[in-house]
């Protein structure tokens, strides 16, 4: 259904692995299950970096979507 919507509405879908994007650090890239004191708070052991932790989530997702993006074109640059 997400697909479908997404080509609907012109939208590009990029399916992302969201494993650990709840443990790693948007800031400095620090992953241990102990940055997640509790269910909403993120706080890395790393850097000491805190945020909510589905924003910080949410940081990591659209990192690594827009990080697939451009590896797929320049991909499809690199073929032409």
């Amino acid at each position: 259904m997400v697909v479908y919507k997404a080509e609907d509405a012109g939208r590009e879908l990029i399916v992302v692995n969201p494993r650990d994007t709840s443990r790693r650090c948007s800031t400095c890239g620090h992953t241990e299950a102990a940055n997640r004191p509790s269910q909403a708070v993120f706080c890395c052991r790393g850097c000491g970096f805190k945020d909510h932790a589905d924003v910080n989530a949410a940081r990591n997702i659209l990192w690594l979507g827009l990080s697939l993006r451009r590896q797929k074109r320049e991909a499809e640059a690199g073929a032409a």
